[in-house]
């Protein structure tokens, strides 16, 4: 990040950030950068994530093609080799989030997940696994996952 500066407001202009902030996600620097149009922080290459761009590099070595990956919301949606959505990608604070159903997951043979919710992207059960920023291993093992949900033809969701 570039040099930051030190600015002081008052507790109305506090309040008002508050209301246009994502709990648990949003500084007040990426709550302005959104109301003044500025792309989020850490974008790179085709208005990416770095951090989900530095994956999907990883995923296309592998590959030997880039995966098409779509911005949708907060998220983004990865496509398996036949164009449905395998997984979800979101950018959180000093991590990465990987959601995929615990079908899809259990069907192309993936274990380990940090997390199982009742109520995952895909309507019904899912399960997620949490990148840390810098730890390189952490995205090899995350793009060896999307790796093998983009191979995985049963995984894949229409997108709609």
């Amino acid at each position: 990040m570039p040099l930051s500066k030190v600015i002081r407001i008052d507790e109305q202009v506090w309040a008002e950030l508050q209301k246009l902030a994502r709990p648990l996600e949003d500084t007040p620097n990426s709550v302005l950068r959104r109301v003044f149009g500025l792309s989020e922080e850490g974008e790179g290459a085709g208005g990416l994530d770095a951090r989900v761009n530095k994956l999907l590099g990883l995923v296309q070595e592998a590959v030997g093609e880039a995966p098409q990956v779509f911005r949708v919301r907060k998220d983004y949606s990865f496509s398996s080799r036949s164009g449905g959505v395998a997984a979800y990608i979101r950018p959180q604070q000093q991590k990465l989030r990987v959601g995929v159903s615990k079908e899809s997951a259990t069907a192309t043979g993936l274990r380990g997940w940090d997390t199982e919710r009742n109520d995952g992207f895909f309507g019904g059960p899912g399960v997620r696994w949490y990148i840390p920023d810098g730890d390189d291993s952490a995205y090899r093992r995350a793009a060896q996952l999307l790796e093998k949900l983009w191979r995985n033809e049963v995984s894949a969701t229409p997108l709609t």
